[in-house]
């Protein structure tokens, strides 16, 4: 009995000190890009009306939560089965009344793996559940408040991200469990007989299988059909060379260079404050031109996707972005950016183009200490090495503009 008593402080004493270590690692973040930078982030209470229906978490989750449930049951409920689904209704029905639907299936799980768990009834595996559900019903509870996305799409994205993982461990466990579950003595209370449940138990396996393994069966083909119709692929950089050939070789060049050479290129944003003509239209969030070399290399360019606007504060993002139009549009300005931001290399190709329009893009190659490289051009791509050393006064070339 005092043993286990000594669980809850034991369990306390992990839980914190895990809890101290986790904050300990991620200071750096909480500390810079959450808590400073003008990021404006928070962490708020999500309203009633953002949270979701019990039919929209059942659609996502439901195959989960029935496999979850099923292996649950099978080990704290045979015993009492009318007390167990009785309070499971009593949880659904409060959920619901409560305005907090998600406590109907992760409630249920978190309990239910609990008393599992405390009764030395389930394995690690229940483990992974209880953590699954704690987080899934955490993002009904609180999001992060920002300015990446709309709502709570950032904090739904990042913690399922570890759900997934967690559950998919788990789920293959309690699959194999049911299939091989040994009869027990007390099954006679909910089956005929052990064969019946194992033809349930099959049979339950079977349609889980069946139903959800339609969505890659379906999705796999949706896929490649249409653009890799002869030879499918699973290399998520070869629409490249199909449907940007020019574009192919100037990326595959910068991606060989060795470091983290800084890039300069057009942001990926629409109109900025104080914008003061129609560049800024293009390139947008999530369209090949947005960036396309920062984002297939890795090397870092001087303003990039307007999703930064929510890691750096709009002050500090929109800076940049005039910063990076103003050198596309003047050469004195792009001395001051190509010195201020260490840059190696600039990238003109389509989106810049159409950005700038009629005003630019500038020759840059007309800079002394900046010049066109020809293995890394193609028709529609001009790609500039930049020797910081050789690069002129700033002040020189304002009054050539001037």
């Amino acid at each position: 009995m005092a043993g286990a008593r000594g669980r809850p402080r034991r369990a306390a004493g992990l839980v914190a000190g895990a809890g101290a270590l986790a904050l300990l690692v991620a200071a750096p973040f909480l500390v810079g890009a959450v808590g400073g930078g003008g990021s404006e982030r928070s962490l708020a209470v999500l309203p009633v009306g953002m949270r979701s229906s019990l039919g929209e978490l059942l659609l996502v989750h439901g195959a989960f939560v029935a496999t979850f449930l099923a292996g649950l049951f099978g080990a704290v409920g045979r015993e009492r089965p009318l007390p167990v689904l009785g309070g499971a209704v009593a949880l659904g029905v409060a959920a619901v009344a409560v305005g907090l639907p998600a406590l109907a299936p992760f409630g249920l799980l978190l309990v239910a793996g609990w008393v599992a768990l405390r009764t030395d009834r389930a394995g690690f595996e229940t483990v992974l559940v209880v953590g699954g559900a704690g987080l899934a019903l955490l993002v009904e509870l609180v999001f992060l408040n920002e300015q990446a996305g709309p709502g709570r799409m950032n904090t739904v994205f990042k913690t399922y991200a570890q759900v997934w993982p967690l559950w998919a461990a788990a789920a293959g466990v309690v699959l194999g469990g049911l299939l091989r579950a040994p009869p027990r003595p007390d099954a006679a209370a909910l089956w005929p007989s052990a064969g019946t449940r194992d033809v349930a138990s099959a049979v339950f396996v079977s349609l889980l299988l069946a139903s959800t393994g339609m969505y890659a069966a379906f999705a796999l083909p949706a896929h490649v059909d249409g653009r890799y119709p002869d030879e499918p692929t699973l290399d998520g950089t070869h629409f490249v060379g199909t449907f940007h050939s020019d574009e192919r070789r100037p990326i595959e060049w910068l991606d060989a260079r060795e470091g983290q050479p800084a890039l300069l290129s057009a942001p990926a944003t629409g109109v900025y404050p104080g914008a003061e003509n129609p560049r800024g239209h293009s390139p947008r969030m999530y369209r090949w031109d947005a960036s396309p070399a920062a984002s297939l290399t890795g090397l870092p360019t001087v303003a990039g996707w307007h999703h930064e606007v929510g890691y750096r504060g709009p002050d500090a993002y929109f800076s940049r972005v005039r910063q990076v139009d103003d050198a596309y549009t003047s050469r004195a300005a792009a001395v001051e950016v190509l010195r201020e931001h260490d840059v190696r290399y600039v990238w003109v190709g389509p989106a810049e183009r159409e950005r700038y329009g009629s005003s630019g893009p500038i020759d840059f190659a007309s800079i002394d200490g900046v010049e066109r490289i020809d293995a890394a051009s193609t028709p529609t791509v001009t790609v500039y090495r930049v020797t910081e050393s050789e690069l002129p006064p700033a002040s020189r070339l304002r009054d050539e503009e001037n």
